[in-house]
């Protein structure tokens, strides 16, 4: 059972990372103001004022701007529905909807 695990777990490596690095590289192709949807659980939850912004995985370490008040716990799995837009010369994603599933 060990064995099965320590190569269930390399293989997901050897598939995730180069699709991560795959979506990275395509949410830079993107042009700002584009629409984009992400899905994922929530890794971190960063909350200022009525500004959360969301890391969500297994997206790209590209930050989620969320404008509304919505109580998100990391954990979370979630839907996004956004635009691409660039912010002091970093790509992020402001949401438009969000669904917490």
């Amino acid at each position: 059972m060990e064995k099965f695990i320590r190569v269930s777990a390399i293989i997901a490596t050897l598939i995730g990372l180069p699709l991560v690095f795959l979506l990275v590289n395509s949410l830079d192709a993107q042009p700002s103001g584009s629409a984009i949807e992400l899905t994922g659980v929530v890794e971190r939850v960063w909350q200022k004022n009525k500004v959360t912004i969301l890391t969500i995985a297994p997206a790209p370490s590209v930050p989620v701007v969320v404008f509304d008040e919505m109580p998100f716990e990391q954990g979370n799995n979630i839907t996004v529905y956004g635009r691409v837009k660039e912010y002091r010369g970093k790509i992020e994603i402001v949401a438009e909807e969000v669904r917490v599933d």
